[in-house]
């Protein structure tokens, strides 16, 4: 595949529309095309088959299922079947000496509060066992961006890999980074992967002129690359793994996750500033608890229409392996709240019933202090039952994705959630004594501006304990609703959603009959409805605090106001 390269570019501004790299002689149709806001490495005949091999949509009827199935070809027959790390003839090492130096960049995420994603870590943790050094870029905690990245590695002892793992809204960052790394340190090999990368990685090699990528779970995957490499073994058969030769590049069609999650270690704690992560939330009068994310399971049994996973099937963490984690947590870093970070956390009744019952008994028999946690559920799972077990095992918030107050729209988004489930799971997790965090979206396939007014109606009846905006559905790549924009003229390539989806709150794919200025219209009266009634309740929330600690002395649900001028 020959490409073109864009790399050194002088001016690398991602969202600098009229930097357009011609071909010579090419005729200007630019008043006719969509300008390019970061073309990174234009690919002169890259062809979109090669990323069908990462899955396929088996139902035959697609172009008339608003939620065509998607199916990811693994070794076996299921994802349970793959073979992990493979055995590779090793060199002994001398005492001291590692394989490889190997670099993970955490990119910025533009938040005031940084976010720890636990990926990078536990592949750190994961070639360090297997005698490779491993140093940590942190933009994300520090806010640096690739210039920041090419004064790090100008200092630095060469690396011969370099990891980046990323979300599709962060494609263009990941470019900008590619590039840092290209003239600062051109000898390393540049190895992409996560969510964003996972369901195009032809396209994304191309555009980003990366040497290597890994789709799906990486714990076995990128072991195995660099083992292989490391062996000078060949690595064209390898699962989940991508490559560039020389122009040409190759993609995988088989994928390669962890079966058995247990056997992986606990994250790399020791390479990170925790401290930076930490997030101290005040809830009183000199009362506040240390928050921290964990995970406790992997993946998601549902198949809704807008959502893309890196892999099917769904695997919990024995819980004596979990409860360790957060021993560590709590002794080394005062960690007394936890998030769980998992895609779902609520699987069954069963599950959370026993879950419960072994926090609790952890807890009474002093195996971990009291602690408060929050974690993600279900409305056709949740009742009475679940959600006062969970109360009593020190769960303080449930994160239910509500997506529309609409059932016909919940319907053809293959939710198996109603608006009456909604209505009795909110009741049942507030009595419970918990908070309710209810993400929404509009937009998807068949939503009208009815069904906005019912996603508010129900946002304004339930009082989520949060301050709650609606965003357009964006149809990521690997979702159902991607392959839906495809192959009905929504969308008419990959390299019309790169240059679509700059913003998750700006509209990528109108799938309404809605005109576009309709669309806007609906959505921005929702938000304002919604900002007003935020604020309204916020000011007789604020009085009434006020008033029970001045008349009643009761100061338990006071916070202290940092008074005087805000920042901007």
């Amino acid at each position: 595949m020959a490409i073109k390269q864009n790399l050194y570019d002088p001016n690398p501004n991602p969202f600098d529309k009229n930097k357009i790299e011609k071909e010579s002689g090419e005729k200007d149709n630019s008043s006719d095309k969509q300008k390019l806001r970061n073309p990174g490495m234009q690919a002169k005949n890259y062809d979109p088959k090669m990323d069908i091999q990462q899955y396929t949509v088996s139902d035959p009827k697609r172009s008339a299922d608003p939620n065509p199935r998607i199916k990811i070809n693994y070794e076996g027959d299921s994802f349970r079947a793959t073979k992990g790390p493979r055995n590779y003839p090793l060199r002994n090492l001398a005492k001291g000496e590692k394989r490889a130096r190997v670099l993970f960049v955490t990119m910025d995420q533009y938040d005031q509060l940084p976010n720890f994603t636990s990926g990078p870590a536990y592949l750190a943790a994961v070639l360090e066992n297997n005698d490779y050094y491993v140093e940590i870029f942190h933009g994300t905690c520090y806010h640096l961006g690739p210039k920041d990245l090419e004064s790090f590695l100008l200092e630095r002892e060469t690396f011969d890999y370099i990891g980046i793992g990323y979300l599709s809204n962060y494609i263009h960052d990941c470019i900008e980074h590619c590039k840092a790394i290209r003239s600062a340190s051109p000898k390393s090999k540049i190895i992409l992967g996560g969510n964003g990368f996972t369901p195009l990685p032809g396209f994304y090699l191309a555009k980003t002129g990366a040497d290597y990528g890994i789709s799906g779970e990486a714990e076995n995957s990128m072991l195995n690359l660099l083992n292989a490499l490391s062996c000078g073994e060949d690595i064209h058969d390898l699962p989940s793994i991508s490559y560039r030769d020389g122009d040409e590049i190759f993609v995988s069609k088989k994928r390669e996750p962890v079966p058995d999650i247990k056997t992986i270690p606990w994250p790399a704690y020791h390479l990170y500033p925790l401290e930076k992560y930490i997030q101290y939330q005040n809830t009183g009068y000199h009362k506040g608890r240390n928050f921290f994310v964990i995970l406790s399971s992997r993946g998601c049994p549902y198949v809704c229409n807008f959502c893309y996973r890196l892999e099917t099937g769904h695997r919990h963490r024995p819980f004596d392996d979990f409860l360790g984690e957060m021993q560590l947590l709590n002794d080394k870093y005062n960690v007394d709240d936890f998030g769980f970070s998992d895609e779902l956390f609520m699987t069954s009744k069963s599950h959370v019933r026993q879950f419960c019952e072994k926090m609790i008994k952890a807890m009474d028999q002093g195996d971990i202090p009291r602690v408060s946690w929050a974690t993600t559920g279900r409305f056709n799972i949740v009742d009475k039952e679940i959600a006062e077990i969970m109360a009593a095992a020190g769960c303080r918030q449930i994160l239910y994705g509500l997506e529309s107050g609409d059932t016909s729209a919940l319907e053809r988004m293959n939710k198996k959630t109603s608006e009456q489930m909604i209505r009795d799971g909110v009741k049942y997790t507030q009595q419970a004594g918990m908070d309710v965090s209810l993400p929404c979206m509009f937009g998807n396939i068949g939503e009208t501006e009815e069904s906005i007014k019912k996603t508010v109606k129900i946002l304004l009846d339930c009082k989520p304990d949060e301050y709650r905006l609606l965003r357009p559905v964006t149809p990521y790549p690997g979702s159902p609703l991607y392959e839906y924009a495809l192959k009905n003229g929504l969308l008419k390539d990959h390299e019309d959603f790169f240059q679509l989806s700059r913003n998750p709150d700006l509209m990528t794919v109108n799938f309404t009959e809605m005109s576009n200025e309709q669309f806007y219209n609906a959505l921005y009266k929702a938000n304002e409805e919604l900002i007003t009634a935020y604020h309204l309740e916020m000011i007789e929330q604020e009085k009434q605090v006020f008033k029970t600690m001045y008349f009643k002395d009761d100061d338990s649900s006071f916070v202290p106001h940092t008074q005087g001028i805000r920042g901007g």
